[in-house]
This record gives C-alpha cells, structure tokens and sequence, in this order.
C-alpha cells in the first residue's frame, strides 16, 4: 500500500491519529519492534480507510508503560549484576574460567555440568562454580588419567591420523586388542606400534605389486568370497604380511591358467552390441 497523501495525514492528525512509523519514532525504536508490540496485543490500532493508524492517547498510555517498565528492568540487571560480580569476587567462576582453568571450551565445562560431573550453584540466573569444586573435579579427572603405556582412543585416532569412528572400528573388527580400565577401553602403547608396523607393511608389499583379495577380485571377476575360498584351502598360494593375506601377481597368474583350478560364480562377460 502507498503512503498516505497530505490529505490523509492532516485528517489522522486532526482525529488524533499517527502513523505507525511516526509512532516508532516517537519512542526511539524500530518499526518492526514496534509491530511486535501491536501483534501481541500491547498497543492497539484503528483501520480507517484500509490503513492502520494509532491513536495519540494510545501511544502516549503505552510509552508511559514502557518506559516504566524498561527502567524496572535495568535496575534489575543492575541488581543482579552486582549480586553476580559479588560472587564473583567473593571466589566463585564463570563456565568460561573454569573453562580457561581446565583448558577446555566452555561447551564442555557446561556438558560436565549437565551430566552431574561438575557442581554449580546458580545466582540470579547464572550457572557459577565454586572454586573448591572444580579443584576437586580436576583431583577426580587426574585420579582417573591414563595408566602409563596405555592409550584412549582419541589418542589411537590422533597417532592414526585417522577420525575416532575409523579408530573405534579398528577395535570393533579386533585389528586392536583393547583392555578395559575403569569402565574404558584403552590400548596398549606396544599393541598400536605393532599395528602401525604391520600397516606399513602391507602399505610397502602393496606398493611392490602384491595384491590384496579384493584386487584379486577385480582383476578375475569372481566374487571376493570365492577368492577367500581359494586362498583358505590353499589352491591359490598366498604370503602372509603385517596379518594380511596377499597374493603375488605371478601366483594369480598361475592359477588362473590351470584348467578346472577355479570355481565359483564365473566372471561376467560384456558382450558389445552391434547395429
């Protein structure tokens, strides 16, 4: 809808009527804040014309409210503000110092407080932590560190360079023998180097042309599990490397020139149509 035209504008103000944005301008803020307080029913407007309009003595009663009000609720934040530095000085901590203190972000503080880790008191509002408490959750957290020579997984992901979930499945499969302490599975430091050198083991066998089974696989066009099947019962000679089964190229080749050596389900053949 347009603006109103001169004529609209001197009958509203000879009624008693403003506009909404004159309206928010008299009370020094924004008009969408101002529509805010229409939509829920704090000031109320008239429709003349198919305009909204609001009415002098209705915008005079409301800023008299609101500045009430506003004025109410500064002195309470100044209030609980000083009760809240009070605290403070009196040896209470913010999430965020005892975030600084444990050297850790403040999510995590506030996630040790969620689940009951880590005691608070409130004050107006604020979640604050006595520094008698978090002295005592950091003698809990160093009662429980890691035994020497064992690692957490994190440690494991981060040694890996891989992400936890790829470490976590490394010890689902078994590849890395666990111990449970305290209710967590740590690794030994001796069971993560033999697993790093077999990886790297079968990093180099692989670089020097050795095949895994899924090469072998691909390369025949037969089913991995025949390929299993293969090397379980010997027909296909295989090398064992850092726990892996390889294939040597030339053993594959060999085997799969011999009549009748290789069962299972046969390769697919494309066949090229022609026009």
């Amino acid at each position: 809808m347009s603006r109103p035209n001169r004529a609209e504008l001197d009958s509203a103000f000879s009624s008693g009527r403003m506009t909404k944005a004159a309206a928010a301008r008299q009370l020094g803020m924004s008009p969408a804040c101002l529509n805010r307080y229409i939509a829920k029913g704090r000031l109320a407007t008239v429709t003349v014309d198919g305009r909204n309009w609001v009415r002098r003595d209705d915008l005079n009663a409301f800023e008299s409210d609101w500045k009430r009000n506003r004025d109410v609720d500064r002195a309470r934040a100044r209030a609980q503000g000083q009760v809240v530095r009070r605290a403070l000085a009196e040896g209470m901590l913010t999430q965020a110092d005892a975030a600084r203190q444990l050297g850790v972000v403040a999510k995590t503080v506030s996630d040790h407080i969620n689940r009951g880790n880590l005691s608070v008191v409130v004050v107006d509002g604020h979640r604050l932590v006595r520094r008698e408490d978090l002295e005592a959750f950091k003698a809990a957290k160093a009662a429980r560190a890691t035994p020497a020579g064992m690692l957490t997984l994190s440690d494991v992901a981060r040694e890996l360079d891989v992400t936890r979930q790829r470490a976590h499945q490394y010890l689902n499969k078994g590849q890395l023998g666990t111990v449970q302490i305290d209710g967590r599975r740590l690794v030994r430091r001796e069971e993560l180097d033999a697993f790093m050198q077999n990886r790297a083991a079968v990093a180099a066998a692989l670089k020097n042309g050795l095949l895994t089974m899924k090469d072998v696989a691909q390369a025949s066009g037969y089913a991995q599990i025949t390929v299993q099947q293969w090397v379980r019962t010997g027909r296909l000679a295989s090398v064992k490397v850092g726990g892996r089964r390889l294939i040597r190229r030339e053993d594959l080749d060999v085997f799969m020139q011999k009549p009748q050596a290789h069962t299972g389900p046969k390769p697919k053949v494309h066949i090229e149509q022609t026009c």
